[in-house]
C-alpha cells in the first residue's frame, strides 16, 4: 500500500446520492453509488485473532479477487427492503468497482433506531488475477493493493485510524480558523446518525490540542506560548440533511486548569447540506494564553485532558 491508499488516510464516504423521487415511490428510498467501505476477500476467509478480533486477510495470486462494497451497519428495523448489487472491470492493472446500495429509511427520519443492525454489502469478483501490483477503483478514490499480499483488515473502515497533525493560524480575536474537519481523520470523528442508521448513545466531542503558532513548525508546546484548542463535534444528519454552520469556543484559565467553553449550531441551523449517513464534523478552535511551565488540566464540560508545558509534542486527538 502506498500514500493513495485508503488503508493510510482512513476510511471516508463518497459524496451519497438520494434516489429520485420520481424513478421511486417511496421518498424514503436510499440509494448509494459506488460508496461505502471497500472490502477485499470475503468474510469467510478472515482469520480469528485474540479476542475475536480479525487478525487479517491473505490474498493470494491466480485466483479471482473478492471485493465488496460495505454499508456502515444498518438497523434491522428502521433500514428495510434492502438490495445490492456490484460489478468490477479489469482495465489493465485498474480494477474499476461499481455498486449500488439501497435501502427503505424510516417514516420518522429523526426517531433513533434500535441498535440492533447489520451491514449491507454488494459483493464481486474479478477473474483470475495473476501475481502483481494493482489499482482498486471506487468512484474517485483508489486503493493499492499486490497479490499476493497479506492485509491486516479486510474492510478499509475497520483500520485505525493515523496520528492528526492540526495546524492552526493565530489571529485575534481568540477564535481561530480550525483546520477544515473534512481533512481529519474521519475515523477520529465520531459518526452520525442518519437514514436508517442505527443511533449511537452521544460520546464525548473530540479535543485536539496543538502549539497555536502558524510560525511552528513541529507540535512541540512551548513554555510563554498559548496553545490552540480544536473540538470536533458531532454532526447529525436528520432529515436527509445536516448544518454547514460553524462553532465557537473559549478558553479560560484559572491558575493550572484550562476551562474550555463550546458552542455549535443544531442538526437543522442554516446553512445546511444534503447528505444520508455522515457530515463533516463542526469544528470550533479557540486558544488560551501564554502559559508558564506546569501541567494543566484541560476541561470541556467534564472531559478532561492533562498536558505539560513544555512538551517535545502535543498529545494526539482524543475523545
Amino acid at each position: 500500500m502506498n500514500g493513495r491508499s485508503l488503508f493510510a488516510v482512513g476510511f471516508f464516504f463518497l459524496a451519497p446520492s438520494l434516489a429520485a423521487c420520481a424513478r421511486d415511490p417511496d421518498p424514503r428510498r436510499v440509494t448509494l453509488k459506488e460508496t461505502g467501505a471497500l472490502c477485499l476477500g470475503t468474510a469467510a476467509e478472515v482469520d480469528g485473532g485474540e479476542g475475536g478480533v480479525p487478525a487479517g486477510i491473505d490474498l493470494a495470486a491466480g485466483q479471482p479477487l473478492a471485493i465488496s462494497v460495505r454499508s456502515t451497519c444498518l438497523s434491522n428495523v428502521c433500514a428495510t427492503e434492502r438490495s445490492s448489487k456490484c460489478t468490477v472491470k479489469r482495465e489493465g492493472e485498474r480494477l474499476v468497482v461499481t455498486s449500488e446500495l439501497t435501502w427503505i429509511g424510516p417514516e420518522d427520519l429523526g426517531r433513533p433506531c434500535p441498535k440492533d443492525c447489520t451491514f449491507l454489502e454488494a459483493q464481486c469478483k474479478t477473474e483470475a488475477l495473476p501475481a502483481g501490483s494493482y489499482q482498486v477503483v471506487l468512484g474517485d478514490h483508489v486503493t493499492d493493493v499486490t497479490l499476493p499480499s497479506h492485509l491486516a483488515v479486510r474492510c478499509d473502515r475497520d483500520q485505525p485510524p493515523p496520528r492528526v497533525t492540526i495546524t492552526v493560524d493565530v489571529a485575534p480575536p481568540p477564535a481561530v480558523t480550525a483546520t477544515p474537519a473534512a481533512s481529519m481523520a474521519p475515523g477520529l470523528v465520531p459518526a452520525a446518525p442518519g437514514t436508517g442508521v442505527v443511533a449511537e448513545s452521544p460520546p464525548g466531542d473530540t479535543i485536539c490540542i496543538g502549539p497555536a503558532s502558524a510560525a511552528t513548525k513541529t507540535r512541540a508546546l512551548r513554555t510563554g506560548q498559548p496553545i490552540a484548542v480544536t473540538v470536533l463535534h458531532r454532526n447529525l444528519c436528520l432529515g436527509a440533511s445536516c448544518t454547514k454552520a460553524p462553532g465557537k469556543c473559549t478558553v479560560k484559565r484559572k491558575g493550572f486548569d484550562l476551562v474550555v467553553n463550546a458552542q455549535f449550531p443544531t442538526s437543522t441551523t442554516k446553512p445546511t447540506s444534503p447528505c444520508t449517513e455522515d457530515c463533516n464534523a463542526i469544528a470550533a478552535t479557540c486558544r488560551s494564553d501564554a502559559l508558564a511551565a506546569g501541567t494543566y488540566t484541560v476541561d470541556l464540560a467534564g472531559q478532561k485532558r492533562t498536558i505539560h508545558v513544555p512538551a517535545a509534542t502535543a498529545p494526539g486527538c482524543t475523545p
